[in-house]
């Protein structure tokens, strides 16, 4: 009677060390992985900003209108309604 519960006791000691690692393993993982998410959103954040505001940006500026679609416009948006538009290259604004 003894000796069948203290091998069962090893065992189970043995099960909460096996769990324990297991534990410590998933912590450390999450952990890791979370510091990595975090440098991906860093280095996303400053190449945008790099983008955006470096030495790059006039030159992606310029290429911008090439690399969007232009909307065809139907032909009977083109009737008295464009007219009345402002224009948008500020011709119309004398002060």
């Amino acid at each position: 009677m003894n000796s069948s519960s203290s091998s069962n006791k090893s065992s189970f000691d043995r099960m909460e060390k096996i769990q324990d690692i297991f534990v410590q393993i998933i912590i450390d993982g999450s952990i890791v992985l979370s510091v990595i998410v975090l440098f991906l959103i860093s280095l996303l954040t400053i190449f945008v900003l790099f983008i955006m505001y470096g030495p790059l940006s006039n030159i992606l500026l310029r290429l911008l209108p090439t690399l969007t679609p232009v909307p065809t416009l139907p032909p009977q948006s083109l009737t008295r309604s464009s007219v009345f538009r402002p224009a948008l290259d500020g011709s119309g604004d004398h002060y």
